[in-house]
């Protein structure tokens, strides 16, 4: 930049500024953004708070589940678990899960994403006749160079993000799906499944409102807030609930907070592990390496045709210790926060660049977080691995990386 560029007033060095800053960002197309950032009021969020939330007793569900039969017996929904399972003793417990959903919807149309399993929870599985995906041989159809190039890695620690793309990555390539079918994610580690009735509770809306546009169904759970990630969630509101004075600069930023907290924060339990997403969305939204992956679904598809259904049953999984607990919501909020400074909306198609940029630019970068033990003793610093996002399915075809 020449002396005379650098001394010229803010209004007439914007071209110069925009490629500088916001890699090719217009002016019109932020400006545009910028003042359709509307806030708000609070009977409007009121109103969205409570917006297709349904509470179905047991005798509602099980009145009405035979009206989802049309998915079920023509095989439109797939169910997928992503599992890592080191322990033998947890095998009754994925058996009792696979029978019940095996009656439900039929073995051929369950997948189990193994990421790491005992030899008794994988003979158990098999001898169900259920289809076992290898997380480790699906690494084989990646082109994983380019790929761990893209995630800004050297190699890749298999977390429940990759486990869910390797299961999305094998139907895509070995089953045939529809646009309009459904892919529902459940886990593993429920012992009580059975007496959960999770997906009659989870596919009530399809019973109840057939021939309405769902796209994202989801099972949520009273005292089952998310706390932290909540509290991150309502704090993007001081980006566009505030009298920003800047000029259009800011404007990304504000709506990619905006689009969050919008997708976000009416889900009753954000980080749930037990939904289901119409195919034409699983191929084209983007992954997480890790723990992120279902809440970047969340922020992803909760502005869609979404419905959240309350189970009053108590669902038991296997506990986590606290210390895991604190950090992971840590990197929840901190993943948030980089989507937003990174200002690329999230309802656009990401662009191969636009990923690889995130994760060597920014998400790379968020690697430790500071926690409180349980005892009386100082704060610690924990370092981690954050999250990368993942291509979609669409652009992983589309680029070659996937065959």
């Amino acid at each position: 930049m020449t002396s005379q560029e650098a001394s010229l007033p803010f209004h007439k060095g914007e071209e110069r500024l925009k490629a500088l800053v916001f890699g090719g960002v217009t002016q019109e197309r932020s400006e545009k953004a910028f003042h359709q950032l509307n806030s708000h009021s609070n009977d409007t969020l009121r109103q969205l708070l409570h917006k297709d939330v349904f509470q179905p007793s047991t005798e509602d569900i099980l009145a009405n589940d035979s009206k989802t039969e049309v998915y079920r017996q023509q095989g439109r929904v797939k169910v997928l678990i992503p599992m890592r399972e080191l322990e033998a003793n947890i095998a009754p417990v994925i058996g009792d899960t696979i029978d019940e959903l095996s009656d439900y919807i039929g073995a051929e149309n369950i997948f189990i994403s193994d990421n790491g399993l005992h030899e008794k929870v994988r003979d158990s599985i098999i001898a169900r006749g259920i289809t076992l995906i290898s997380v480790e041989k699906m690494k084989e159809r990646f082109d994983f160079r380019k790929f761990l190039e893209v995630l800004a890695l050297k190699e890749l620690n298999y977390g429940l993000g990759f486990s869910i793309m390797s299961g999305i990555a094998y139907l895509a390539v070995e089953q045939t799906i529809q646009p309009d079918d459904w892919l529902v994610k459940f886990d593993g580690d429920i012992t009580n499944f059975k007496q959960c009735l999770l997906p009659q509770y989870l596919l009530h809306p399809l019973a109840l409102e057939p021939k309405r546009e769902w796209d994202y169904l989801k099972i949520a759970k009273v005292g089952r807030n998310n706390e932290t990630v909540i509290a991150g969630i309502n704090s993007l509101t001081s980006y566009f609930r505030s009298e920003i004075k800047c000029s259009w600069a800011l404007a990304p930023q504000v709506q990619v907070a905006q689009e969050i907290y919008e997708a976000c924060i009416r889900q009753i339990w954000i980080l749930s592990g037990q939904y289901a997403i119409r195919w034409k969305h699983v191929y084209e939204h983007l992954g997480a390496t890790n723990y992120c992956d279902p809440l970047l679904s969340s922020a992803q598809l909760g502005w869609r045709n979404f419905a959240q259904i309350l189970n009053p049953h108590p669902l038991l999984d296997m506990p986590n210790t606290k210390q895991k607990e604190d950090c992971v919501s840590s990197l929840f909020v901190q993943f948030i926060n980089t989507l937003v400074v990174f200002g690329k909306s999230i309802r656009e198609e990401w662009s191969i660049e636009d990923i690889a940029r995130f994760n060597r630019d920014f998400a790379q970068h968020q690697n430790a977080v500071v926690w409180i033990p349980e005892e009386p003793e100082p704060m610690r610093l924990e370092n981690i691995e954050p999250d990368r996002l993942i291509p979609s399915l669409k652009i992983l075809i589309q680029e070659g990386m996937l065959n």
